[in-house]
């Protein structure tokens, strides 16, 4: 589970163990979709 929440004007993202990151740059167009760059990793529960 994360959980995304705006902080001022940064968005930021929340995984299940407590960890966060900060949208760096949001909407980057790829051959195969959109994607978000974040400054850390982000980890699952389990």
């Amino acid at each position: 589970m994360l959980t995304v929440k705006k902080q001022g004007e940064s968005v930021m993202i929340v995984d299940a163990k407590g960890g966060s990151a900060t949208v760096e740059k949001a909407d980057i167009t790829t051959t195969n979709g959109v994607v978000h760059s974040i400054d850390a990793v982000l980890m699952p529960s389990k």
